[in-house]
């Protein structure tokens, strides 16, 4: 498997990111959730990879945020980042 590609420029994830969240959730709500969840991850989505990490975040909250978190998850697969599944732990 290559190595994953870097972005053409550095603000084209998190342009990305921006773009699809306004379309469905509006500006000022996309705004507040990129803000908030880059600065809780501490990324800048710079990276395929960490555009995958905000999109988890985002699909935990459901609804239509959930359902672009997936959308942008698979855009980060598609452009070089690792999948990983989250684990389901239950106790006995």
């Amino acid at each position: 498997m290559s190595a994953p590609q870097a972005p053409r420029n550095e603000l084209e994830l998190r342009r990305l990111a921006l773009d699809k969240m306004s379309a469905v959730l509006g500006p000022e709500r996309a705004q507040h959730l990129l803000q908030r969840f880059t600065s809780d991850l501490g990324v800048e989505l710079r990276t395929p990879q960490e555009l995958y990490a905000f999109s988890q975040r985002l699909s935990q909250l459901g609804g239509f945020e959930g359902a672009v978190g997936a959308m942008l998850g698979v855009a980060a697969v598609i452009r070089g980042a690792e999948a990983t599944r989250r684990s389901h732990a239950r106790s006995s």
